[in-house]
């Protein structure tokens, strides 16, 4: 697999494979559920032999397991997605991180998706009825939200839509990526302007009070 288009081609046809199994989740909470999927996923992976296969470095870590091709790097995030819920707002990734992580050209920070649904209404069991993978920066901002958590937190805005595919290139969703921070700190200026205001005015009600 010469080109990063092949490579991510391969990655989403090792993740197709997923569509229609059964993971047997009786009496598992969603997180117990996302960690019998997130399993399968990892163990399929480190059975291929088209990529290199690497564990995260430690718990801290963005990814869930990282591949390798030639010269590129993935880092794949798996969001399981119960599809019989009604809103979906996960967490990608931290805004610092990502800019930092993006410095590295050959490197992709990519979010392995699969839906998953009861099978024939028995809880007992789970089918993944969709996957889909996709490098963060195919990701159009329309889908994307940023969060105020630390840095900022770019989340997706509800994953029960269809994503909206960005039409550009990666330096172009990078320029996009910093016009979105600016909009988000401006927001958060104003947010904390107010909050300033309002504490302002509640210490000379107290002093007023004594």
């Amino acid at each position: 697999m010469k080109t990063k288009k092949q490579q991510i081609q391969a990655i989403r046809k090792n993740l197709n494979n997923f569509t229609l199994q059964t993971f047997q989740t009786d009496a598992l909470d969603q997180r117990g559920i996302a960690s019998v999927i997130e399993h399968g996923v990892q163990q399929h992976f480190i059975n291929q032999e088209l990529f290199e296969y690497s564990e995260p470095k430690s718990v801290r870590s963005i990814d869930d397991f990282t591949l390798k091709c030639n010269d590129q790097t993935y880092l794949i995030d798996i969001k399981t997605h119960d599809a019989d819920r009604e809103f979906s707002m996960p967490n990608l990734i931290s805004t610092e991180r990502l800019f930092k992580l993006y410095k590295e050209p050959n490197t992709t920070f990519g979010i392995a998706i699969l839906d998953y649904v009861s099978d024939f209404g028995d809880e007992k069991y789970k089918v993944i009825s969709k996957t889909k993978f996709l490098p963060i920066e195919n990701i159009s901002w329309e889908s994307l939200s940023i969060q105020n958590l630390g840095h900022g937190q770019i989340q997706i805005t509800n994953l029960n839509k269809e994503l909206k595919t960005f039409n550009g290139t990666r330096k172009q969703w990078l320029a996009q990526f910093a016009l979105e921070m600016v909009k988000y700190q401006d927001k958060l200026l104003v947010k904390m302007t107010e909050r300033r205001e309002k504490w302002i005015k509640r210490q000379g009600e107290t002093l007023l009070d004594c």
